[in-house]
């Protein structure tokens, strides 16, 4: 038998605090469009939010598992 990697993908949900003067300007600084905000320390798992990051055979294949071919296949 075969081992295979297989990307994944799936929610988290946390909590961070913000420093602002209004709760829209909290929630914009929130949305993190420059990427600044830390990750929070805390976090569950979002139930039913795991998933395959692709459904792709080929993409998977190639770009994850070396082209490998699967068992009983040349």
């Amino acid at each position: 038998m075969k081992t295979w990697v297989i990307p994944v993908t799936w929610e988290v949900c946390g909590k961070v605090s913000v420093k602002a003067n209004t709760l829209q300007e909290a929630m914009t600084i929130a949305r993190d469009e420059a990427g600044e905000v830390p990750l929070p320390d805390e976090s569950d798992y979002v139930d039913g939010s795991w998933q395959l990051s692709s459904e792709d055979e080929a993409y998977i294949r190639c770009c994850f598992n070396d082209s490998q071919k699967d068992e009983g296949k040349s």
